[in-house]
């Protein structure tokens, strides 16, 4: 008698979750936001594919490099990232700029990135009116 057994990776879904301002800007080139990774493994964020999406107009619609926050901050200066990790537990700055022309924001934008979690790729909506969704892409 032969017996085959099927091992299968249980994959952790992510638990994050986003503090967006809900302030009008009506002239940005920059966007600035709080993200939490509450669960237990690192995640990757990706500057590919982010995005601000106006709800209302979307001629305000705009893509967005990720750079490092603490660059800024510290020493006044745009390093420019192509990801980023935020470490398992801990809740970080997420800063972003404005690819071409200044845009407005509001409570409505929403902040499209990507990110990756236990080995599978998402897709994350971030807004202070909609809350925050995260996809399997």
């Amino acid at each position: 008698m032969t017996c085959k057994v099927k091992v299968t990776k249980v994959v952790e879904k992510p638990n994050i979750s986003t503090l967006m301002l809900d302030k009008t800007y009506v002239n940005t080139s920059s966007i600035l936001f709080l993200l939490s990774n509450k669960g237990s493994k690192d995640l990757t964020i990706y500057s590919e594919g982010a995005y601000l999406i106006d709800s209302e107009y979307s001629s305000y619609n705009r893509p967005l490099t990720l750079i490092d926050y603490s660059a800024v901050k510290e020493e006044g200066k745009i390093v420019r990232l192509s990801s980023g990790v935020l470490e398992a537990g801990k809740t970080v700055y997420i800063a972003f700029i404005v690819d071409g022309s200044k845009t407005w924001y509001d409570r409505k934008t929403t902040i499209k990135f990507y990110f990756k979690y236990d080995g599978v790729k998402y897709v994350c909506y971030a807004s202070s009116y909609y809350g925050t969704q995260v996809y399997k892409v």
